[in-house]
């Protein structure tokens, strides 16, 4: 009995293998999902759900060399240098000058392929504030009492505008007083996500022998394009640096200014300041006004 089993599990085996060969070496025609890569579009524009970008493709030829191409990990490129703002309809006559070069293959877009999309929206930065995580109140007061100052209070992020717009703030990663040990301690900016950068992405800790306090500046006016009307027109800082220097700062030494895009229909625009290189802008507000063009 279980001999003769064991002779039919050979036979099957044997049959499985035939059909396989058979499988392989005829013509056929077999539709592999193809990824689209895009090449050459403008460097502000960002690809949305590009990963998911694929088309269907009419694959002929023996059966192995299908599974050779397809174990390849194939994709098309496509000229995205006319690609603009929004949704673009790509040009499947473009496309197919793309298809993949293969002299044991023939390739044919599905005849159900007739409108593939991408969409794009636009990569913009704006400057947010950096809020320092510390471990503890502890770790922080031990910090301070070290004489240790940071570099940076903001930081500039830069991404596509459907998520940069709602971003008012990042973190630090988690900071403890063992960071001091270190040669040059250095604090990370927490990553917001793959899509998002921030510069920079690593603050120093500078050790500083002398006392270091800040300052609030109020009503300090936000110079603008005389084209423009913005409210509010003033704005308060809060600067930190030494003592010492400190002292000499005035409102008239922090110049707020705004730079709106006299050609966009975009309502708010951040405000930026020039100040004296020994101070550090810890906060302020408004963080933005809005535009209206006379």
């Amino acid at each position: 009995m279980k001999k003769n089993l064991g002779y039919k599990i050979l036979a099957l085996v044997i049959t499985l293998f035939i059909w396989l060969q058979i499988s392989l070496l005829r013509e056929q025609t077999t539709i592999i999902n193809i990824p689209i890569r895009i090449i050459g579009i403008s460097d502000d524009l960002y690809l949305m759900g590009v990963n998911e970008l694929k088309v269907p493709i009419n694959v002929h030829g023996r059966g192995i060399n299908i599974l050779i191409f397809y174990l390849s990990d194939p994709s098309i490129n496509y000229n995205g240098e006319n690609i603009i703002l929004g949704n673009n309809i790509i040009d499947l006559g473009l496309l197919e000058q793309s298809l993949p070069i293969n002299p044991k293959l023939r390739f044919s877009f599905v005849q159900s392929v007739i409108n593939l999309t991408i969409t794009t929206d636009k990569i913009v930065s704006k400057r947010v504030r950096l809020i320092y995580d510390f471990y503890s109140n502890i770790d922080k007061e031990a910090l301070l009492a070290n004489n240790y100052i940071f570099e940076d209070f903001f930081v500039t992020i830069s991404g596509p505008g459907y998520q940069i717009e709602s971003i008012e703030y990042v973190y630090t990663e988690i900071i403890k007083l063992d960071i001091i040990k270190d040669e040059n301690p250095h604090i990370r900016v927490k990553p917001i996500n793959e899509h998002v950068l921030t510069l920079p992405s690593v603050i120093n800790l500078v050790k500083t022998t002398e006392m270091i306090s800040s300052k609030t500046l109020p009503f300090i006016p936000i110079i603008h394009d005389e084209k423009v009307i913005i409210f509010p027109q003033r704005v308060t800082v809060k600067i930190e640096g030494k003592t010492d220097s400190l002292s000499l700062v005035g409102a008239n030494d922090i110049i707020a200014y705004v730079a709106p895009d006299l050609h966009s229909d975009k309502e708010e625009t951040e405000i930026r300041f020039r100040k004296p290189n020994f101070v550090n802008i810890i906060d302020y507000t408004p963080k933005s006004v809005s535009v209206q063009i006379k």
